[in-house]
């Protein structure tokens, strides 16, 4: 840079004194600022004559000249460049998943909604072989800040339109939004409007991540094993338990979304409710207001594996809810819920998901209506159904989606699904069943 003439041949006096009070931490380029304040002290370009004051004597100058040639030719290291691009790195991070999603749909075409293969696959399959609860911990933690994230930017690409045609038009790209009306459209709109409205990042507190975290921990923590489905069946209980819709299940993302626009949303339900229609895209449309889908949950996961947490092992226990695989026989004993039940007690059983006793269809809690089988562990209840009993020796029940009962006797709580002796080898899925008095 060009020195104005008056200030040539100007006399600096540098005050060695000074310079040790600069601090001395390393910065990007290695040169700390002390040294960076010495060099700029005998820098010949600069047209002044240094005059020094205080000098240190000649080792330690000689040492400190030393340091500094080598800093000045030490390359950055590691540890440096990802404190100063920290931030750049994650936006990297994430631009480079959402491209190899935008690439890689699982081999669907957009706005197809997933396979029972897929929905169900377990993302973090290889990750976490002996079942260790802490990487499941870490990984579901992650999972859930990329949603947040996710739909945090969507709603930001929302809040930046300014007519309600143009929002509509933003709406309309979303894959598996079928051609509805601009009424439709607008409407949709507005429901996420009304998130950014409702200040959907002021609902994401840490009490609700933990909250939210412990659901899916708890649903999940049996085999360690996060499909998109878990994710999936958390939000749309916690969705259906708030708006006082048990059971409600919806078979396209429009189904989700008109679901939505009906219901009232409030600041106690908005966050909710996207993340819903968020994790809601990953099964049933493939994006969200931009990449959302197995492939991109599935680098999160197999990511965030390398960070074990411990928080769920502390915080969510005891789990507020039991999940019952569909995978082992009753007669082991397997479903004890830990939840021991009071004779004359009212009770609330809720049961969320879907699970498939090995012959057709998915079935939720209800199984297969009015199909029997006398073989079945509870012969008179739907085949493939929930089924409970109190106690070791208690009769097999049918419970379904949901119930009410009063025990006629105390003892330990026990879920099952309703199947064959000997016939469980070839069923999949669980529920997410709630108990409360």
């Amino acid at each position: 840079m060009p020195v104005p003439s008056h200030a040539q041949g100007v006399i600096l006096k540098q005050d060695w004194e000074v310079i040790e009070t600069i601090p001395d931490t390393p910065r990007l380029y290695i040169l700390t600022d002390q040294q960076c304040a010495a060099l700029l002290a005998i820098t010949k370009f600069l047209h002044w004559q240094t005059r020094w004051i205080n000098s240190p004597g000649r080792d330690i100058l000689d040492a400190f000249a030393s340091e500094t040639e080598f800093n000045l030719m030490n390359p950055v290291t590691c540890a440096m460049l990802n404190e100063c691009l920290a931030d750049q790195f994650q936006a990297m991070s994430r631009n480079i998943i959402q491209s190899i999603e935008r690439g890689f749909q699982s081999g669907l075409q957009p706005g197809e909604p997933l396979p029972d293969a897929e929905v169900n696959r377990d993302l973090a399959d290889g990750t976490n072989p002996t079942c260790d609860t802490e990487i499941l911990c870490g990984e579901i933690i992650e999972t859930l800040n990329y949603l947040i994230q996710t739909v945090s930017d969507g709603l930001q690409v929302v809040a930046l339109q300014t007519n309600e045609l143009n929002l509509a038009s933003v709406i309309s790209e979303i894959t598996g939004i079928d051609e509805v009306s601009i009424d439709a459209l607008v409407d949709y709109g507005r429901l996420l409007r009304d998130g950014v409205a409702l200040n959907f990042d002021a609902e994401i507190t840490e009490l609700y991540k933990d909250e939210v975290r412990c659901e899916i921990f708890c649903r999940c923590k049996h085999d360690c094993q996060l499909a998109v489905e878990d994710i999936y069946e958390v939000f749309r209980h916690r969705v259906n338990i708030y708006f006082e819709t048990p059971g409600q299940t919806f078979a396209t993302l429009q189904d989700i979304l008109t679901y939505l626009v009906e219901q009232e949303l409030d600041g106690n339900i908005v966050a909710d409710a996207l993340l819903f229609m968020c994790i809601g895209s990953a099964k049933l449309a493939s994006t969200f207001l931009g990449d959302i889908g197995t492939t991109a949950l599935e680098i999160v996961i197999r990511q965030a594996a390398d960070v074990p947490q411990n928080d769920c092992d502390i915080d969510c226990e005891p789990c507020p809810a039991y999940t019952v695989p569909g995978t082992a026989d009753p007669a082991l004993d397997e479903y004890d819920t830990g939840l021991d039940v009071t004779s004359g007690t009212l009770y609330t059983l809720i049961a969320d998901g879907t699970w498939n006793g090995g012959a057709g269809a998915n079935v939720d809690a209800d199984g297969q209506v009015d199909v029997f089988n006398e073989d079945a562990y509870a012969p008179t209840a739907n085949l493939y159904s929930l089924i409970y009993r109190i106690g070791l020796a208690g009769t097999w029940t049918f419970a379904g989606v949901e119930l009410l009962f009063t025990p006629g006797s105390s003892g330990r709580l026990y879920l099952a699904l309703n199947d064959v002796p000997d016939a469980y080898g070839d069923n999949t899925g669980s529920l997410a069943v709630s108990v409360t008095a």
